[in-house]
This record gives structure tokens, sequence and C-alpha cells, in this order.
């Protein structure tokens, strides 16, 4: 069984929003309902969990209705915290694979899905990642140095992973960047399949300007 966890508990506060940004509307849903239709309508998908926030738990369960919702579960304080909830949640269920996706990514594809879930199904874990095609600088005060950018991607969602693997990487209470780090530590190489610009993380106002301009036009270029 692959079950997806859609993560939408963040508080999006550097968006400067009244609302957490997962539940702000563009061209009539909200962004959240953007990804969680691309899960949804996934072959490879048996069932999605969704994470949110203890203040949204009720609406997202009103609103988010379908056979292949298996629960709403309430977020941590934090990204990893959120991942726990849901492996627990998920454990009396014991799925073989698990898939994790932000939705502050609104704009996934189908295929991507397909193919981090093929991937970690021969590896044990993987993770969709976009190759920088940017020059790299890391300021300290006024000193610049440059950073070589060969060899440098640019970590993105969604990630999958065998749920037992997941599961023994979260045994911890720690904080991690994503869910690929406390599984890479573990000593398991992350398969990487290449990434996409349109699966970006909305964080800023701009962000979300360009999901709204990608939003007019996403169910022909989806």
């Amino acid at each position: 069984m692959n079950i997806a966890v859609l993560l939408a508990a963040g508080k999006g506060e550097r968006l400067g929003e009244k609302i957490p940004k997962q539940f702000i509307e563009i061209e009539g849903k909200m962004l959240f309902e953007y990804p969680l239709k691309t899960l949804l309508d996934s072959d490879v998908i048996d069932a999605v969990v969704i994470v949110v926030s203890k203040d949204w738990v009720v609406y997202v369960s009103e609103k988010a209705r379908h056979e292949k919702i298996l629960g709403i579960v309430e977020g941590g304080n934090t990204r990893s915290q959120s991942v726990r909830n849901a492996l627990k949640f998920l454990e009396n269920i014991k799925p073989s694979y698990v898939l994790i996706h932000d939705a502050a990514r609104p704009f996934l594809r189908r295929k991507h899905i397909e193919e981090v879930l093929k991937k970690a199904q021969e590896t044990g874990a993987a993770t969709l990642a976009l190759k920088n095609s940017d020059t790299l600088i890391r300021l300290d005060d006024s000193r610049i140095e440059y950073v070589p950018r060969e060899g440098i991607y640019r970590v993105q969602t969604p990630q999958a992973f065998s749920y037992d693997l997941l599961k023994k990487a979260h045994s911890e209470e720690k904080e991690w960047a994503d869910d690929t780090e406390p599984v890479h530590r573990l000593g398991v190489k992350i398969s990487v399949v290449e990434g996409d610009l349109f699966c970006f993380k909305v964080t800023f106002k701009s962000d979300l300007e360009l999901a709204r301009l990608i939003a007019k036009e996403w169910e022909r270029i989806a």
C-alpha cells in the first residue's frame, strides 16, 4: 500500500498573510487543493493523509471529502513533528511506502509522484530535486564567498520512503530540514529524481503572484 502524506500545517509567516498560505485561494481553489487533487488522481497512490494545524482540522475535514482520503491529522509545531504525527497515525495500517509532499508546492505533476515512488521502491528512499543553474554566493557581512555550483541541487518534494525506514529515521524527537536528512544519517543512499521549476515552494509574496499566473494555465500545462 502506498500512502501520500500532504503536509499543510505550516504557518507561512514569511508570506505576511492573515491566514496560512496553504489556505489562500487562487483561481477558485485553495493552494493545498492543487497538490491534493494530483495525489488523489494518481493511480500509484492508494490513500492520502492530510496534516493540518489544530485550528484547521474541522475546516479541512469538511472541505476535503474523497474516498481516498484516509484521515486528517493534527500537525505539530514543526515540520518534523507533523511527519511523526502522520507516521503514528499510520502505525496500525503499516503501508509499504510513504510519499510526503509539501502543500506549499501546489504545482505537482503526476509523473513526479510515479518516478519518485518507483525509485523509492528500488532503493528505499528518493526525492525530487532540481539541478542548480545559478551562480551561488555566501554572504558574511560584506564578505562574499563563491560556492561552486557543480553537483548542487535544490531539494524539492515529493519524497518517498519505505515506511519502516522512515519510521526508524524519525524515532528520535529531533528536527530536520526535510525527511531525506534523517534517512541519510542512517547510511541510506537517497535516490534523486530530476525536479521541475514549476514545483517551487510558495514562500514570499512574489511566489504567490507567480502561483496565480501559473494557476490560470495549470490544467493545460500539468
